[in-house]
């Protein structure tokens, strides 16, 4: 699997005392790779939140294998800093 682009967003949650982090990654690959990634991802020791995924075929982007977004959140609690 390869990366295309990554944005990360921070944001504060309301009525919380958290931070959440957004991030939207494209990824492009096979379907074997694309699989173990998206179960590596779930199944992470982190607290990690898969809140969309679109999968373009490599048919509609004249490549071979899948084009992924995926837009994948975790929240954390902020230190005294900020």
């Amino acid at each position: 699997m390869r990366h295309q682009r990554i944005a990360s967003e921070p944001s504060k949650e309301k009525g919380s005392d958290l931070n959440k982090l957004t991030s939207v990654f494209v990824l492009t690959g096979d379907y074997r790779d694309v699989r173990r990634f998206l179960y590596a991802l779930e199944t992470a020791p982190e607290f990690l939140v898969l809140e969309h995924v679109a999968l373009q075929s490599g048919e509609q982007q004249r490549e071979r294998g899948l084009s992924v977004q995926l837009q994948v959140a975790t929240y954390y609690r902020a230190g005294t800093g900020g």
